[in-house]
């Protein structure tokens, strides 16, 4: 099977003048989707700036699907703890930033809990004013999660008292913190999971019947995170499939080269090698879901001397041999010219002949050898230390 190969490219740089470099470039690589990111700031815009991002949409979808591909819309959901704009403050008096089990949480920071009814009824504008730009794919990033940022879950004041309904007490984010998060699998760690995940599962059906209202036809699907698991209360593909409806589910699974990468280092000392092993582990487990999946083949922040090309192409030279998913190839620069860094592109179409051995000497290969079982849930029913680091929490 051909590996299949979505590029995502930033709405603010699509434009008249850009445009054709960039099919010329997506033709070379062989790309067949593409995903316009919108930028978070569209969230915060009044009807006017709204309007004329709907229309630079419907222009380059236009635009893109003439010259022959496959076009989505990639927006964020719950913000990933960035600095508010001034337009972003003043409307995110109204909402409820996420607070974790440990209270940590930031004022005027973009991170907001789903439970808000402002939160959810703005985010909802703007999804329906994307279907009806003519979006026929959407995609939800991986911050459709509550942990992370700035910790885990949240003990938001809403969230406190649905954890108190699902407990049948009365629950602090202080005791929670020290009955669930400590020793043996207990009550109070599995009201927390079952409560998160109600939460994004909700938050998936709001979603999900707002693009209903508009056009069932419309797919909907998200960006798995490295808590989307687990942790979360809900797996990633039960949360897909919940936004997909009546359409075929899509995911992107989690795992990027760029965390690897000296400049980032996301996980102290993990090597890229790792990092492949956990993305084969998730196209393992979605295997028999029907849900059509693709990695991240991400090398945020870039240019190369940030993240080399050479970890994008050692990444992604196992996972198309591989098999069972497509590659979310991130080539682009997200705020500069297509001509800004071109060595991302450069290295793949180098290597064109070893993706073309690769696929044509695995395609119909099965891995062997030593089979690692994997828990599917790790945090409810493991026994934890008896005290709280609360360092990340």
């Amino acid at each position: 099977m051909k590996h299949t190969l979505y590029v995502p490219l930033m709405s603010g740089t699509l434009c008249e003048s850009t445009l054709p470099k960039y099919i010329e470039m997506l033709r070379k690589l062989g790309a067949s989707h593409v995903f316009i990111a919108v930028e978070r700031e569209h969230l915060f815009e009044d009807a006017r700036e709204r309007a004329r991002l709907c229309e630079s949409i419907r222009a380059n979808t236009s635009a893109l699907e003439s010259a022959g591909f496959s076009v989505g819309v990639w927006i964020q959901a719950f913000g990933f703890g960035t600095p508010l704009s001034p337009a972003g403050k003043q409307m995110a008096a109204r909402y409820t930033p996420l607070r974790s089990v440990s209270g940590k949480s930031r004022a005027e920071r973009d991170m907001f809990c789903p439970e808000n009814p402002h939160f959810l009824s703005d985010y909802l504008s703007l999804v329906e004013d994307v279907v009806r730009a003519g979006c026929r794919t959407l995609m939800l990033d991986d911050d459709l999660c509550l942990s992370v940022r700035p910790g885990i879950g949240c003990t938001c004041e809403r969230h406190l008292e649905l954890l108190s309904e699902q407990l049948g007490e009365q629950v602090s984010a202080e005791v929670l913190a020290l009955r669930a998060f400590v020793g043996a699998p207990n009550k109070y760690r599995t009201a927390f999971l079952k409560v998160m995940g109600n939460t994004l599962a909700d938050f998936a059906r709001h979603v999900r019947a707002r693009v209903d209202s508009i056009d069932r036809t419309v797919r909907a699907g998200f960006c798995a995170g490295y808590t989307s698991w687990d942790i979360e209360g809900i797996d990633a593909i039960s949360l897909t499939k919940i936004l997909a409806g009546d359409t075929a589910p899509f995911l992107r699974l989690t795992g990027a080269p760029y965390w690897a990468a000296r400049s980032q280092d996301r996980f102290k000392g993990q090597p890229l090698g790792a990092i492949i092993e956990d993305v084969r582990a998730q196209e393992f487990a979605s295997r028999s879901s029907g849900v059509e999946i693709f990695f991240e083949a991400d090398t945020y922040p870039r240019p190369r001397y940030f993240v080399p090309s050479s970890y994008l192409e050692c990444f992604s030279l196992p996972l198309v041999a591989n098999g069972g998913m497509g590659e979310l190839g991130y080539f682009f620069d997200y705020h500069s010219s297509p001509d800004y860094e071109v060595g991302y592109l450069k290295h793949r179409l180098h290597n064109a002949p070893l993706y073309d051995f690769i696929e044509s000497n695995f395609a119909d290969k099965r891995a062997c050898g030593v089979r690692v079982y994997r828990h599917t849930s790790l945090f409810e029913d493991a026994t934890l230390p008896d005290v709280l680091d609360e360092k990340g929490v």
